[in-house]
């Protein structure tokens, strides 16, 4: 259970950054 939520929260936190990432790269161009 532990470890499920944390690869989870894990999961959130690398999709925000890529959509934080994309949202700069296309504000740039």
């Amino acid at each position: 259970m532990f470890w499920s939520s944390s690869l989870l929260h894990k999961y959130v936190q690398d999709a925000i950054r890529n959509y934080e990432t994309n949202q700069s790269i296309r504000l740039l161009n």
